[in-house]
């Protein structure tokens, strides 16, 4: 069996997180913006916006899941990535 070259594992990992990073960004509008929210004693992501003049709470996830987490704190930064491609 040929072993794949690690230049080319690593491309397709970045590009891996790069298509799930860009799948974050599309759902969300700049606009926003995230907030924690306590449900039934446990801490969740919404995300904040306005839709005319009414207030939309739109679910994230988990405050405990490290991805999605991650994603939040680095918000601005993908989506002017996701901009740029």
């Amino acid at each position: 069996m040929q072993t794949i070259p690690l230049a080319i594992q690593t491309l397709f990992s970045e590009l891996e997180q790069r298509s799930y990073d860009a799948d974050f960004t599309e759902q969300f509008d700049h606009r926003g913006q995230f907030r924690k929210k306590k449900r039934h004693n446990k801490f969740y992501w919404y995300f904040t916006y306005r839709d005319g003049g009414k207030v939309v709470d739109k679910y994230v996830g988990p405050v405990a899941d490290a991805q999605i987490a991650d994603r939040v704190r680095r918000f601005s930064e993908l989506k002017h990535d996701f901009d740029q491609r």
